[in-house]
Parts: C-alpha cells; sequence; structure tokens
C-alpha cells in the first residue's frame, strides 16, 4: 500500500445524466497520465456537502490514463429532496470532482 503513496495526482471528470426518478448514470473518467486509485462514487446535497444514502451499481474502481467507466446510483423515494443530488468522485490520488 505504500507504492499508491508514490502516485501523482490525477484529474477526474464526472458527466451525470439522468436514470429513472431516483437514479442518475455517471461517466467518470480519469484525463490524467497516471492510474486513478481507488475510485469512489457518492451522493451529496451540494458538491461539497456530506455523502447522502445511495447504491451504486460499481464502486471502488481503478481507472487508467484514458479509461473511463459508467456507474448507476440509486437512492429510495424521499431520501433527497429539493431536486437531483450531486455525483461526488473521489480517488485515492485525486481531487474530488462533481457534477
Amino acid at each position: 500500500m505504500r507504492a499508491l503513496n508514490g502516485l501523482p495526482y490525477v484529474p477526474l471528470s464526472v458527466a451525470v445524466r439522468a436514470a429513472g426518478a431516483q437514479a442518475v448514470t455517471a461517466a467518470v473518467a480519469n484525463t490524467g497520465g497516471a492510474p486513478a486509485a481507488m475510485v469512489r462514487l457518492s451522493l451529496a446535497a451540494a458538491p461539497d456537502g456530506p455523502a447522502l444514502p445511495a447504491l451504486a451499481d460499481d464502486n471502488c474502481l481503478w481507472l487508467l490514463p484514458g479509461e473511463s467507466r459508467e456507474v448507476t446510483l440509486r437512492w429510495r423515494p424521499g431520501d433527497h429532496a429539493g431536486g437531483r443530488p450531486a455525483v461526488v468522485a473521489q480517488a485515492y490520488n485525486a481531487l474530488p470532482a462533481a457534477a
């Protein structure tokens, strides 16, 4: 695990589209030149807010340089009042990215 500390920081990008009344599909991409380690997706009421309850069909991803992946996140009705929540992508070697 110490070798992960030597990974350079990489930028992540996130694009979101609706996937139903209580779901979104997020396309997360590694736009950097090194692998993105342990990419995690979560929902938040605001991009810098705390994580909200959600189920993701995949999580804790590794993305190679230039690789992208689509992940659908679902929530229960009533869990997220006030519209669609933000999707936040974080990785061990990346700053958070939100959409």
